[in-house]
This record gives C-alpha cells, sequence and structure tokens, in this order.
C-alpha cells in the first residue's frame, strides 16, 4: 500500500461523524482517487465516489 498523509485526515474526517463533506482537489494524476478509494474500502463494506470529469 502507497502510504499517504491526507489518508489519516480523511480518515479522522469520516470517523468523527461531521456532517459536512470533504472536497478533495489538487493536480492530476497525484493519487486522489486511489487514496479515496483504499481508505473507502478500508473503513467500509459500500462506498459511492463521485467524481466530476
Amino acid at each position: 500500500m502507497l502510504y499517504r498523509k491526507i489518508s489519516t485526515e480523511i480518515e479522522t474526517h469520516l470517523r468523527s461523524g461531521n456532517d459536512k463533506i470533504m472536497v478533495i482537489e489538487g493536480a492530476r494524476q497525484v493519487g486522489k482517487s486511489y487514496i479515496i478509494r483504499e481508505v473507502g474500502n478500508r473503513l467500509y463494506k459500500n462506498f459511492v465516489e463521485v467524481s466530476d470529469d
């Protein structure tokens, strides 16, 4: 697994029970989709990924 510091931030946000959304944005091809899928698969049985392509 590729370790990224943001995975901890995403996990903390998801476990906090906060109703606010988290937007992940950044340069192309830096691993944004990868890290969302990785954290989602680790924390949940099912999750939805919404992408604006």
